[in-house]
């Protein structure tokens, strides 16, 4: 396993609970399927870690960046799933 955690899967937390698609799922895929009402774009759409915990895409950038999976965001604060894969 890697010293720092890696970002692996785009995640929503609807109601306390977080949802997942094995990837490439995108958010998008995740709002069409569990996403009513649809979440908060920055507080509650995220990724989950290798650790499996939920973060949100601002912490994921920092994450994914000690993890050399990215050096930036493609658009900055925050980390899309499109910057990973």
């Amino acid at each position: 396993m890697s010293e720092h955690p890696t970002v692996e899967t785009a995640a929503i937390r609807v109601k306390g609970i977080v949802h997942t698609l094995p990837r490439p799922a995108r958010h998008g895929d995740l709002l069409l399927k569990h996403g009513d009402p649809r979440p908060h774009p920055t507080r509650d759409q995220g990724f989950v870690l290798s650790d499996g915990r939920f973060v949100g895409r601002l912490r994921a950038v920092g994450f994914a960046k000690r993890a050399g999976q990215i050096t930036e965001p493609k658009w900055p604060p925050y980390l899309y799933s499109e910057d990973l894969f």
